[in-house]
């Protein structure tokens, strides 16, 4: 693979922050497209520390015991755009398995720092 093939994992967060910072009217503006938000999910959440919040998750894996996906209540706009432009094309499936992943993330364009910041697991038996 050419090293041009290959996608930076900042390349589409920093043009989806540009993206934002253009005046409203601009063409770029009319090219957005429209987000799917089929895949977001509210729940109250009871953690294994016993805390409770509310959470508001865009469902990458699902199965019957969790729920795998970003709290786009820790993300800002710029880096959910990021989230549905990588994401909205894709069907959610299982949970990958432990200690193994069925994407290559970072190969998609999503920023490590995304995943860290957002990326979460929550088990069915504590969401109310």
């Amino acid at each position: 693979m050419d090293e041009e093939e290959v996608i930076d994992s900042n390349q589409i967060a920093q043009q989806a922050m540009a993206d934002e910072q253009l005046p409203e009217g601009t063409e770029k503006e009319k090219k957005e497209p429209e987000v799917n938000n089929s895949k977001m999910v509210a729940f109250t959440y009871h953690n294994e520390k016993g805390q409770v919040a509310k959470r508001y998750v865009y469902k990458v894996h699902e199965d019957e015991s969790s729920i795998v996906g970003f709290d786009f209540h820790k993300l800002t706009e710029s880096e959910k755009k990021v989230v549905h432009k990588v994401f909205d094309s894709f069907e959610i499936t299982p949970p990958p398995a432990p200690g193994t992943t069925s994407l290559n993330y970072a190969s998609l364009g999503i920023n490590k720092a995304i995943f860290n910041k957002a990326y979460r697991t929550f088990l069915r038996k504590n969401i109310y």
